[in-house]
């Protein structure tokens, strides 16, 4: 029993590709909106920027299962 067919690992790798994109998205925008220290800013920067590899590495493993 198939419990997600390919097209549905072929949407979800979409998402996450968006969802990556978001996340660096973030890492360019979240400094001149977060006026807080250096460390502050440090922590967030690299937080997002992990998401957004995590993101990325989950919807490149998702493309090499469906092919």
């Amino acid at each position: 029993m198939i419990i997600v067919s390919n097209s549905w690992f072929k949407v979800l790798s979409g998402l996450f590709i968006n969802l990556g994109a978001g996340w660096f998205g973030v890492v360019f925008i979240a400094p001149g909106i977060v006026g807080q220290s250096l460390l502050f800013s440090s922590i967030v920067l690299t937080k997002n920027i992990l998401l957004g590899t995590l993101c990325l590495v989950i919807a490149k493993k998702m493309e090499d299962f469906i092919s």
